[in-house]
């Protein structure tokens, strides 16, 4: 006669078997495509990044042409002022030296002219260039 309890055993684990084989299996080739998927999303995550960063870099590069040459300008500018003035301020003073002794020796004339006394006028400027 027929052994039903044997028969469902054998089903049973049969089945079971099964599923541990099939969940096995479906385990394996899961955890390959994740670290396949993941090992793409990352590359792709490296380029951008790459991408970004060179992006970045080449902005850096161009602000920093940019604030040099404004520099660069700002010392030009600061330097031929400075240099103009300086001039000019010497040909002042020069004159003004000139003037000063030339003013001290009229009067001089003008006082031996008049027959007044000078005493403590210099003829010469107590500054020098």
């Amino acid at each position: 006669m027929f052994n039903w309890p044997e028969f469902a055993t054998g089903i049973f684990g049969g089945s079971v078997s099964s599923l541990v084989v099939v969940y096995g299996l479906s385990r394996w080739l899961g955890d390959v495509w994740k670290s396949r998927i993941l090992e793409k999303v990352q590359q792709e995550n490296r380029r951008g990044l790459e991408a970004m960063k060179s992006e970045m870099q080449a902005s850096v590069d161009r602000a920093n042409r940019l604030l040099e040459a404004g520099i660069s300008k700002a010392i030009l500018v600061t330097r031929t002022h400075f240099e103009t003035e300086f001039v000019a301020y010497k040909e002042i003073f020069s004159s003004l030296s000139d003037v000063t002794i030339r003013t001290i020796s009229m009067l001089h004339v003008l006082c031996s002219l008049l027959g007044v006394k000078l005493s403590g006028l210099r003829m010469k400027p107590t500054w020098s260039l």
